[in-house]
């Protein structure tokens, strides 16, 4: 009986023994992941923040790791939504390999679509390949965006067909915000083009606010005729480029000048109400020699 009583007892102090051993093992393997502390679940910052900044004012602490602040980090952010906020999601892990996510909603104050741009005029020879070529796109969030343009099937340009056509441009960046751009693009014949008077333009799309007026001729660098490339001074004069080195100062006098008024422009273009707009420059000189080039103008709010 006694021999009973103490394997009972032997047994039950095992139990316990056992049953303590395995809470000090939980209470000593971490089965958690850090706990994260904001000191606001919402933030508002530039469209050009930096990671630091959109995770500025959380902390993150681990039971076994102590503090692994250093450890957080953005795993996603969800696209545009109204008001230029967007969820973020921000995650810390700890050396166990557990991990711990918490939301925080990010504001940004300078937001603004993507702009798209152009390194020249939307004029092509008929068959060319190149319409994508001069055009871009950059981004607050993204910055050069110019490889995501795309032409979307909106409007279609036959491709042995000379004239006018309108196209449709877009470009979306990593908030999912598409941003597109209508313009129209010329196609000639080879014959045209190259024998064509030409204008340069500095800028070939312009951004500007509601109700701020361009000075559209200020934009106007240069033009081509004859052969011949009349660049514009200081004095606002087109002066023809000089090609070699003179062997003496030239006087005004020896200046071959094309006057600014043998440009024209034309083109509804509204100010006060946001929108795309074309601007025509047009070249007529006292031979009747002439050319066109388009610059486009984006009204914003």
């Amino acid at each position: 009986m006694r021999r009973t009583r103490m394997v009972s007892v032997i047994v039950c102090v095992i139990a316990v023994a056992a049953f303590i051993l395995v809470r000090v093992q939980q209470y000593l393997t971490d089965t958690s992941g850090p706990k994260i502390s904001m000191d606001a679940d919402s933030i508002t910052v530039s469209a050009a923040a930096e990671e630091s900044d959109l995770l500025e004012g959380i902390t993150a602490e681990d039971r076994t790791d102590g503090d692994v602040t250093d450890n957080l980090m953005v795993e996603s952010m969800s696209n545009l939504m109204e008001g230029n906020t967007r969820n973020m999601t921000v995650v810390a892990f700890d050396s166990d390999g557990h991990v711990t996510k918490v939301e925080r909603k990010v504001t940004y104050s300078d937001y603004k679509p993507a702009q798209f741009t152009l390194d020249g005029p939307l004029q092509y020879v008929i068959g060319s390949d190149m319409i994508l070529n001069n055009i871009g796109a950059t981004d607050l969030l993204d910055g050069d965006l110019s490889s995501s343009v795309k032409i979307t099937d909106q409007y279609t340009m036959p491709e042995d067909e000379p004239g006018e056509y309108p196209m449709e441009f877009t470009v979306t960046n990593s908030a999912g915000d598409v941003s597109k751009l209508t313009a129209t693009v010329t196609l000639m014949e080879s014959s045209e083009y190259n024998s064509m008077a030409k204008i340069e333009l500095s800028d070939y799309i312009v951004y500007t606010p509601k109700d701020q007026a361009l000075n559209l001729m200020g934009y106007v660098q240069a033009v081509e005729v004859a052969g011949k490339t009349y660049e514009k001074n200081e004095a606002g004069e087109l002066v023809e480029k000089q090609t070699t080195v003179a062997t003496a100062p030239q006087t005004s006098n020896e200046k071959t000048i094309v006057s600014m008024s043998n440009i024209e422009t034309s083109g509804k273009l509204d100010y006060s109400t946001p929108g795309t707009y074309e601007v025509t420059y047009t070249y007529t000189d006292e031979s009747l020699r002439s050319g066109s080039v388009r610059m486009i103008v984006v009204v914003t709010d």
